[in-house]
């Protein structure tokens, strides 16, 4: 892969990741992803803002890989339909979360209490 082709790319993702040290093995896997798959670079760096959002800043690469593929397999290879595609998801986890919370559900587990609860029939 060329290393003038990727360098933006390369700044960029040093950028948002500061404190990770990138192997070379790492960035071939990011150019092989967006060269098969016909993902634009500013696509995988939307993907990879959204991962590093979701997991924190240490986000397995492969895990940001997969959530790539599977955003190209569903057509999703341009900035724009990668952020339709991601803005659908977040909507869905802010809808899921609510209803999580309305059941008792929170990060930690259920709310025991719920299931502990008698009925009323009042």
């Amino acid at each position: 892969f060329s290393k003038t082709k990727y360098a933006s790319f390369n700044d960029q993702l040093s950028a948002m990741l500061p404190h990770r040290t990138f192997l070379p093995s790492e960035y071939n896997e990011y150019y092989s992803v967006m060269e098969i798959m016909h993902i634009d670079v500013d696509a995988m760096l939307a993907i990879i803002a959204y991962c590093v959002r979701l997991k924190g800043e240490s986000v397995a690469y492969q895990y940001i890989l997969a959530v790539a593929r599977n955003l190209a397999h569903q057509g999703a290879t341009s900035f724009e339909r990668v952020n339709e595609k991601l803005n659908e998801l977040s909507l869905y986890q802010g809808e899921l979360a609510a209803i999580f919370k309305a059941l008792g559900f929170t990060s930690s587990g259920p709310n025991r209490s719920v299931f502990r609860s008698k009925p009323s029939f009042s």
